[in-house]
């Protein structure tokens, strides 16, 4: 039962996931507007938001392959060390 609901808790999260970085491969300004830092109009500005975006799907997708093969302790590694990179990252 408690994986269940964990295995259903991290499907949302990897849809999340992956909606947030396909939206900054679709519309970048808008994406970066939402996440706090804006676009600049010329193209190198904006190469972190294609690597963000590519980030976010690999990661929602990794996620969703762990659920796909039911490996619950993996998963549960991986959803810890993808929380953690958050206090890690500047």
């Amino acid at each position: 039962m408690a994986t269940s609901i964990g295995f259903y808790l991290s499907a949302v999260i990897a849809a999340g996931i992956i909606f947030i970085g396909g939206r900054f491969l679709l519309a970048p300004s808008l994406a970066a507007a939402g996440y706090g830092i804006p676009a600049g109009t010329e193209p190198h500005s904006r190469a972190y938001l294609s690597a963000k975006g590519i980030r976010d799907i690999a990661s929602g997708l990794f996620a969703a392959m762990l659920i796909a093969f039911g490996s619950a302790h993996a998963l549960g590694w991986f959803m810890l060390i993808a929380s953690t990179s958050l206090f890690l990252t500047p």
